[in-house]
C-alpha cells in the first residue's frame, strides 16, 4: 500500500510542473552532412504523460544538461561522429554508436512501474521482419515458432515484443509492445529547445543530479548495461532459422561458456530440461551467459525509494546468448534477456528471471528442432 501512495504521489507532483522547462521551436532545423543527429521524443500518450524527464550527455562521467521533454515533444540534438552515452531520469542511460549525414531516434518510454527506459527506433527490425512474414505468408507454424511465439487465450504473445492475433491464419491485428512510433508520427510531434526556465532548473538540480547519476552509474555498468528494466523478457534474434537448414532432432549436446561459474545453476537447469533427448542425431546448443544477478529479494519486498543503493540491490539480471548448431555450422542464434525490480506492486517483486529464460529457451528448442 505504501507503494501504490508513493507512486500516486510521484504522479500528481510531476503533473503540476510539466512542459514549462522546454518551448516550441518554429523555425526549420538544417542538418548538416558532416554532423550526425539524435532525436529525442515523447509520445502523446497519457500514462506516465505528466512527467517532465530531463536529459544529460554524459561526457568524461560528467552529465551535460541536453533538454527537458514533456508528453508530445521531441529535440534534435546535433553530435559528433562515434559513441555518446545519456542519463535520462527517473534514471536510465542509453549508448548509441552515430555515423555521419545519419539521423537517429531514441524514445523515452514509460514503462509498467512508473519508471522510464529509452529505446533506439530503428532497433525495431525483429518485429518488423515477424510482422511482414505474417502478413505475406499467414500466421504459419513455422514463423510462429521461429520468432518464439506462445500462444495464449485468443492471441500470440512473443518475448521479441510482439503479440499478434490470427483468425483463419491470417494476421488480423498486432500490437508492438515497443510501442516505438513510425517516421511520420515522429514527424508530427512539436520540436522543442530548452527554455531559459529549464536552463535554470538544470542548475540548480545538477549538483543532485549528478551524485543520483554517479550512484547509478556504477551499478548499470555491472548490472543494466544496455538492458532496459522492463520486467519481462527480451528476445534480439541475431540468426533466424532457414528452411535450408532446419531440420528436427531426436538429441542435445549442450555447452556453455561462463565468467567465473556465474549462472552455473541456470545452465544446470536448462540442461535438465533436455536430459530425455539424448538420440544420435543430436543438435549442439551453446549458452553464453554474459551477466547473471539473482538481485536481493527481501530487499525487492521492501524497496520504495526509486535511486537509492537498496533498490539497485533489489534489481535481478539476466544476459544470455543462445547459439544453434548443426555439425559446426551456426543455424540459429539470439540473445534473451529479462529483469526485475522492486518497485512495483507486491506481485511483481517474486524473481522469476532465473524461470523465464529457461522457459524461452526450451520452448525455442522444442519448437524449432525437436522431433
Amino acid at each position: 500500500m505504501k507503494n501504490i501512495i508513493f507512486l500516486i504521489a510521484t504522479i500528481f507532483i510531476f503533473i503540476g510542473c510539466a512542459g514549462k522547462y522546454s518551448t516550441i521551436e518554429n523555425s526549420q532545423i538544417i542538418k548538416k552532412q558532416n554532423k550526425a543527429y539524435i532525436e529525442f521524443l515523447r509520445k502523446d500518450q497519457f500514462f506516465g504523460g505528466g512527467a517532465d524527464l530531463f536529459v544529460y550527455e554524459v561526457k568524461n562521467n560528467k552529465i551535460i544538461p541536453v533538454i527537458a521533454l514533456a508528453n508530445n515533444q521531441r529535440f534534435i540534438y546535433e553530435v559528433e561522429k562515434g559513441k555518446h552515452k545519456f542519463y535520462t531520469t527517473p534514471y536510465n542511460i542509453i549508448e548509441i554508436d552515430v555515423e555521419e549525414n545519419k539521423t537517429y531516434h531514441i524514445d523515452i518510454l514509460p514503462n509498467n512501474n512508473y519508471k522510464f527506459y529509452a529505446l533506439i527506433v530503428e532497433d525495431n527490425q525483429d518485429i518488423n521482419n515477424a510482422i511482414n512474414e505474417l502478413q505475406k505468408d499467414g500466421c504459419k507454424e513455422n514463423i510462429l515458432n521461429k520468432y518464439n511465439f506462445t500462444k495464449r487465450t485468443s492471441d500470440y504473445k512473443s518475448p521479441i515484443s510482439l503479440i499478434v492475433t490470427c483468425e483463419d491464419k491470417k494476421l488480423i491485428k498486432y500490437d508492438n509492445l515497443k510501442n516505438t512510433p513510425t517516421l511520420n508520427e515522429i514527424n508530427k510531434i512539436p520540436i522543442v529547445s530548452l527554455s531559459e526556465s529549464g536552463k535554470k532548473y538544470f542548475k540548480s538540480q545538477l549538483d543532485n543530479e549528478t551524485k543520483k547519476f554517479n550512484d547509478y552509474n556504477i551499478f548499470w555498468e555491472q548490472k543494466l548495461k544496455n538492458i532496459p528494466l522492463i520486467n519481462e523478457p527480451f528476445m534480439k534474434i541475431n540468426k533466424l532459422p532457414s528452411k535450408e537448414n532446419i531440420k528436427k532432432y531426436d538429441g542435445i549436446k549442450l555447452t556453455s561458456k561462463l565468467n567465473e561459474n556465474i549462472g552455473i545453476d541456470l545452465i544446470n537447469d536448462i540442461n535438465s530440461e533436455f536430459t530425455s533427448y539424448n538420440g544420435n542425431d543430436k543438435l549442439d546448443i551453446e549458452i553464453i551467459v554474459n551477466k547473471y544477478f539473482v538481485g536481493n529479494f527481501l530487499k525487492r519486498n521492501f524497496t520504495v525509494a526509486l535511486n537509492s543503493n537498496f533498490h539497485f540491490d533489489s534489481i535481478a539480471v539476466i544476459d544470455v546468448d543462445v547459439n544453434y548448431y548443426d555439425k559446426g555450422n551456426k543455424i540459429a542464434s539470439f540473445n534473451i534477456v529479462t529483469s526485475t525490480d522492486g518497485s512495483g506492486l507486491i506481485f511483481d517483486k517474486i524473481n522469476s528471471t532465473h524461470s523465464q529464460i529457461i522457459k524461452e529457451v526450451k520452448n525455442y528448442t522444442q519448437n524449432n528442432f525437436i522431433k
